[in-house]
């Protein structure tokens, strides 16, 4: 079973189209903890982002070939460019909290969230189920946060 992938990303390099008899794609070179290859195949390869842009890529199916890890189009795969400094509310369904970087889940979307962000979310250090926020991020980066709720404030 193929898992459909959506993430947040910097935009580091776009070819140009790529086509033979038999196929058509384009290349991106996209920037989020470390670079990552997508294959725009056929018509998806028309996507065409800008270089230097953050772009939110939906519907991308995960592909290893020769140990390499790459993305893949699928025809429900498209993009929006994301604006820096957009509003986020959501309920947190996830959190990571590790020495290399701490993230949250948050509608459908991973983020990375720097050490005083999260100590405002989770000041005691650990995940609470049901944790409700209100903030701003700039690509895949929770900037800040203007509100949390958590369950035993919202009964």
């Amino acid at each position: 079973m193929k898992r459909r992938f959506y993430g947040i990303f910097y935009c580091v390099q776009v070819t140009s189209i790529l086509e033979t008899e038999k196929s058509k794609r384009r290349l991106i070179e996209l920037e989020d903890y470390k670079l990552i290859q997508i294959k725009l195949w056929g018509q998806k390869s028309n996507l065409n982002p800008l270089e230097g842009e953050t772009v939110l890529f939906k519907c991308l199916v995960v592909d290893i070939y020769r140990n390499t890890f790459s993305l893949n189009s699928t025809s429900l795969t498209s993009y929006q460019v994301v604006q820096d400094d957009e509003a986020i509310q959501g309920v947190v369904e996830a959190a990571s909290f590790e020495d290399e970087g701490n993230t949250i889940f948050i509608q459908e979307l991973m983020l990375r969230v720097p050490a005083d962000v999260m100590d405002t979310i989770f000041p005691l250090g650990s995940f609470v189920e049901g944790t409700n926020i209100e903030g701003k991020r700039a690509g895949s980066t929770l900037k800040s946060v203007t509100r949390v709720t958590t369950p035993e404030q919202n009964p």
